[in-house]
């Protein structure tokens, strides 16, 4: 099977299996690859498959996609190119490597023919955000369909402290973002609460929570990036305290 090995600074931080799906990648929690550092955009890129080979295709960005050092608008991958998105490189691995070196190149529709460096973002920055997000939306059903010995696991959070008109929060959906945003599942209170703290991602049986802003609390350590969630862990999401209970 054909899949992206996602690199920061030349160490690994995930590797995404490519089926029958388009990958969606961007900034945001909807797309199925987060990757929200200052020079990516809402909507970035995708990876799809055509035919027997699978493409990359920049979505108008606001920096650009580059594979090799060459920015393009869509490009036919093959096995061992590397794709650059803001700080991040996606390295393709192909199942079936193209050998034609011309029938691919004559696949791709390129930006500048010379190696292009990113412009600074300006205007598509993220909110109250300096550390560097990395989350990949799962669906739950599918992991389930590929492995179905793994264990359905239900999972909610206890309010320790934080006014948000409950005492107890089921986590029934495989993102849930949390924050004052109009959007968030789990909306925060109060007049300095950030639009957006973190977000919980259920893939498989386990959960992960991926903060937003500084100053948030696993267990009473400072995080920075993804944290894999265990019963009984206390989340410190700035006046508002959560308990995370795992049910199997």
């Amino acid at each position: 099977m054909s899949k992206l090995v996602v690199k920061l600074d030349n160490s690994v931080q995930e590797e995404i299996p490519l089926g029958a799906q388009a990958i969606d990648i961007g900034r945001t929690a909807e797309n199925r690859l987060c990757l929200a550092d200052g020079q990516t955009s809402r909507r970035h890129a995708r990876i799809f498959p055509q035919g027997t080979r699978y493409f990359v295709e920049d979505l108008a960005s606001a920096n650009g996609t580059f594979v090799n050092g060459h920015r393009i608008k869509k490009f036919g991958l093959r096995d061992g190119d590397n794709v650059r998105i803001g700080k991040f490189t996606l390295l393709f691995i192909g199942e079936n490597a193209a050998t034609d070196e011309t029938s691919s190149q004559g696949e791709t529709v390129p930006v500048a023919a010379t190696v292009a460096t990113p412009a600074p973002a300006v205007a598509d920055t993220p909110d109250d955000n300096s550390n560097t997000l990395l989350a990949t939306s799962i669906d739950h059903e599918t992991i389930l369909a590929a492995h179905p010995e793994t264990e359905i696991v239900r999972a909610h959070l206890n309010v320790i402290k934080g006014d948000l008109n409950r005492s107890r929060i089921a986590l029934v959906q495989d993102v849930t973002n949390i924050g004052k945003d109009d959007h968030a599942e789990i909306r925060l209170k109060g007049m300095f609460a950030p639009k957006r703290v973190g977000v919980i991602r259920r893939e498989g049986a386990d959960y992960f929570f991926i903060p937003a802003v500084r100053g948030t609390k696993l267990n009473s350590v400072h995080i920075s990036g993804r944290q894999k969630l265990m019963d009984g862990n206390i989340l410190e999401l700035q006046d508002t305290i959560l308990e995370f209970r795992q049910e199997k």
